[in-house]
């Protein structure tokens, strides 16, 4: 992996880590993350997700269409034993089992959350509450970039 003025990626990924107290513990984050809460570090001007480092470090590389599946379901968690490998469909039946499918939204769902947006009154935050989705999602939709008007 890459280095930059700071240091090596892994460097840079060990000084963000928040171990906990136990070994089997998720490992918090204490950096960047993408709007939907997965951590992020830069390697070579390239915004990486940091479950991908912390696979790599800890088990070797592996081919990039591959997703870095999380057992315990945590964004934030780097922690290597929380993480396995699966494809796309391995991770979209791991998050059906689990019964991780929010709310699924419609096009009267996503009008009503841009009018209530323009309103105001709401921040991303409280929608993606309401709505039980994420704040990425609230912002494709405000951004007409999903259920487009």
């Amino acid at each position: 992996m890459g280095c930059n003025k700071n240091g090596t990626v892994e460097e840079r990924f060990f000084k963000r880590i928040i171990k906990g107290n136990k070994e089997d513990d998720c490992w918090g984050w204490n950096g960047y993350t993408d709007s939907a809460g997965y951590p992020q570090l830069s390697d070579k001007g390239k915004e990486k997700m940091g479950s991908r480092i912390s696979y790599k470090i800890f088990n070797g590389e592996f081919d990039n269409y591959l997703f870095v599946c999380h057992a315990c379901d945590n964004p934030i968690c780097t922690n290597p034993k929380h993480l396995w490998l699966g494809t796309a469909k391995d991770n979209s039946l791991d998050r059906d089992k689990k019964g991780r499918r929010k709310t699924k939204i419609n096009k009267d769902i996503a009008n009503k959350i841009r009018e209530e947006y323009s309103n105001g009154g709401y921040i991303y935050t409280s929608i993606a509450e309401k709505y039980g989705i994420k704040q990425g999602t609230v912002g494709d939709i405000l951004h007409n970039r999903i259920w487009k008007i």
